[in-house]
């Protein structure tokens, strides 16, 4: 029913590109020369996702960060190691990925959101991330949720799951508080204001998770503080494995 309604949708209003604004010549609300465009990740830690191109460029080394072993993960996952085991994100935020996701996330513009969805799935589809029983997306406060209308993160599992065909469960984890918002704040920072914020929602819920392969889906991971703190709880709750996808991954630097 999925792909009819797609498929009809697209033969009667043809696909119109969210960043150019011009016909995107395809099924699909992006062209293929804006597509191109959009910053991916490049080299990136295994686990966490974060770009190791920055990090070796900043440090002025002439090591060829394409074959270096010991650079396949960041100085913090190395360090301590994540409860989560793999992250698959595709984009970096920057433009016009980020002014996508403001349109998607602050304004409700659910176009955006599809074109971001499907970005994503397709990126997921292409590699092999192992087994998936389940995505859970990240939790909006109700509070929030009311106030922007949706849970963003939401939307993007449900188009996701869709295409992929992967269940989706919103009522795995719920959040326990109305925390402020983590634009702006550090990684502690962000730590802190997580603290006990999230939580399985019932012993019903455990039997469901139970031994599972789990991914967690968020339109962008920044310090990865939230996600670390839900792939713990669901860990600790008996997920076998927790992995992170995710639209978009902040640079190191910012």
């Amino acid at each position: 029913m999925h792909q009819l309604l797609k498929f009809l949708n697209y033969t009667f209003l043809r696909g119109h590109c969210v960043l150019c604004n011009t016909a995107s010549g395809r099924a699909f609300d992006l062209c293929r020369v804006c597509e191109d465009h959009l910053p991916r990740i490049g080299h990136h830690c295994k686990v966490c996702c974060v770009s190791l191109t920055s990090i070796a460029a900043g440090s002025g080394s002439s090591i060829n960060i394409d074959t270096a072993p010991a650079l396949s993960l960041c100085g913090a996952c190395l360090k301590q190691t994540p409860a989560y085991s793999q992250t698959h994100i595709p984009y970096t935020y920057q433009p016009p990925v980020d002014h996508l996701l403001w349109r998607f996330k602050f304004s409700g513009d659910l176009a955006a959101g599809q074109v971001l969805a499907r970005l994503l799935a397709q990126y997921i589809g292409e590699r092999s991330i192992g087994k998936v029983d389940m995505i859970v997306p990240v939790p909006l406060h109700w509070r929030r949720q009311l106030n922007r209308g949706f849970n963003q993160a939401r939307e993007l599992a449900v188009t996701v799951g869709n295409i992929l065909d992967i269940p989706v469960n919103s009522g795995v984890v719920q959040r326990t508080g109305h925390t402020h918002a983590q634009q702006g704040l550090n990684r502690r920072q962000r730590q802190s204001n997580l603290s006990n914020s999230f939580a399985i929602n019932a012993a019903s819920t455990q039997q469901l998770i139970k031994d599972k392969s789990i991914v967690i889906i968020d339109d962008v991971v920044t310090t990865g503080s939230t996600v670390e703190a839900i792939a713990k709880l669901l860990i600790n709750n008996g997920a076998a494995q927790v992995k992170i996808c995710a639209v978009a991954r902040t640079p190191l630097e910012n």
